[in-house]
């Protein structure tokens, strides 16, 4: 039955009603006889209706409104969630979203610094930007969501803190070769201790216009192989890595330079060293300079560091720190 009136009251309709055959005057206006199907199958509805939600399943207005907030606050939004769109600045946000999840949906300007609570949980959804205005930013809890999107706009180096792990897309990084992302990576560097390098795209590189330098002790730097490819893009000497600090890890990554740049890697600085760092699956393509520049990293280990000899202006090169060059685990790739 799909026709209210032609199922003889047998059965629920099997679909939505599409009254085909509408019910008339007859025999006059005023003397209309219903046809018995019609309301035997309108009482087999409301039957049907009454055993799925028993009796009186709406309740009071009441019922119906605790019922609802029960998922849902009195704004109609889901309990446990709020969205920056619903605020004026990220600040009141902020303010509201203690024991919550905050959506970051839309642009949120900060009107001031902003900590982030440890019992928040922060959301970033494409298009969604936190934008700075000049101020600090400091998180205590955790970003879900997986985003890589930009959604941290406007921050100078050291303006975001906290962050378990960071990405320099979500600071506005492109990696097409034109756009320069040295600070999109300080950024990025300075928000947490585990910095992760997208792969690109063949052909493309994250382009340093300065070396980027690593000072923070026991931090990671990674990537996902040769296409997480970072590149000294200067014309006067610049390093693309530079290391000086201790116990710091370098892996899975692919720096490159160009002819008159700096050395691909420095590992430590006179009076600033990079002792007991790590280097893992490295791939050091052009050199300005020197491939990889060993200053002071004692006790460093190296691990499958692929110097592909012929594709720099330079030869390979290792210039020796105090315990010596090694030679474990670098190799020379003549291509």
């Amino acid at each position: 039955m799909s026709e209210i009136g032609s199922g003889g009251g047998t059965s629920f309709p099997g679909g939505i009603d599409a009254n085909s055959t509408p019910e008339v005057n007859s025999p006059n206006t005023g003397k209309t006889k219903a046809r018995k199907e019609v309301v035997e199958d309108l009482t087999a509805v409301v039957l049907a209706i009454e055993n799925e939600l028993g009796t009186d399943p709406a309740g009071s207005v009441t019922d119906v409104k605790t019922f609802l907030q029960t998922g849902h606050n009195t704004d109609g939004t889901h309990k446990g969630w709020i969205a920056t769109s619903s605020y004026a600045s990220f600040n009141l946000a902020v303010a509201a979203a203690s024991n919550k999840n905050l959506m970051i949906d839309s642009s949120s300007p900060m009107t001031g610094n902003v900590t982030v609570l440890a019992t928040t949980t922060i959301m970033p959804i494409y298009p969604g930007v936190i934008v700075s205005n000049g101020y600090t930013l400091t998180f205590n809890g955790p970003v879900v969501g997986n985003p890589m999107h930009q959604w941290l706009s406007g921050f100078s180096a050291g303006n975001v803190t906290g962050l378990k792990e960071s990405i320099p897309q979500w600071f506005g990084a492109v990696g097409d070769g034109v756009t320069d992302d040295l600070l999109a990576f300080q950024c990025a560097r300075d928000s947490t201790k585990s910095m992760y390098v997208l792969p690109l795209l063949a052909g493309n590189y994250y382009k340093l216009t300065n070396a980027l330098v690593i000072d923070i002790e026991s931090f990671t730097l990674y990537g996902s192989g040769v296409k997480s490819l970072l590149c000294a893009y200067n014309s006067s000497g610049y390093n693309a890595i530079t290391v000086t600090a201790p116990h710091v890890t370098l892996r899975d990554i692919g720096v490159t330079g160009t002819l008159n740049s700096g050395h691909c890697i420095q590992l430590g600085e006179v009076g600033n060293p990079a002792h007991l760092a790590s280097l893992i699956n490295i791939w050091l393509g052009w050199a300005g300079t020197n491939h990889l520049e060993i200053v002071e990293a004692i006790s460093s280990v190296y691990i499958n560091v692929c110097i592909d000899r012929d594709s720099g202006y330079r030869p390979a090169a290792l210039i020796g720190a105090s315990e010596g060059v090694p030679t474990h685990g670098i190799n020379i790739h003549l291509s």
